[in-house]
C-alpha cells in the first residue's frame, strides 16, 4: 500500500514525477487525451440568481400568505356567526 506524502512539497514532487512519467510513456511527448486533461483549464458554467428575482418571489409568497390568512380569518368569523345563530 502506498503511503501518503507528509508535506505539500512531497506531494508536489510526487505529482511532478508522475506527470513526467506519464509524458515519457506517451507518444510524441504529449499525454493522451483523458477526461481530466480535456476539462483542465476550462471554466465551468455557473448559474447566478439575481437578488431582484429572489426578492420578487419572496414578496409574492408573502402576499399569498397574507391573503390566505385574511381568508382564514373571514371564514373563521363566518363560522362563528353561523354557530351563534343556531
Amino acid at each position: 500500500m502506498e503511503r501518503e506524502p507528509k508535506t505539500v512539497e512531497d506531494a508536489l514532487n510526487l505529482s511532478t514525477k508522475l506527470e513526467a512519467y506519464e509524458m515519457s510513456m506517451s507518444v510524441n511527448g504529449r499525454p493522451e487525451e483523458t477526461e481530466e486533461n480535456k476539462n483542465r483549464g476550462r471554466t465551468k458554467k455557473v448559474c447566478v440568481v439575481e437578488e431582484d428575482k429572489e426578492a420578487g418571489v419572496m414578496s409574492s409568497l408573502e402576499r399569498q400568505v397574507a391573503e390566505l390568512q385574511d381568508a382564514l380569518a373571514q371564514a373563521t368569523e363566518r363560522l362563528e356567526e353561523l354557530e351563534a345563530d343556531t
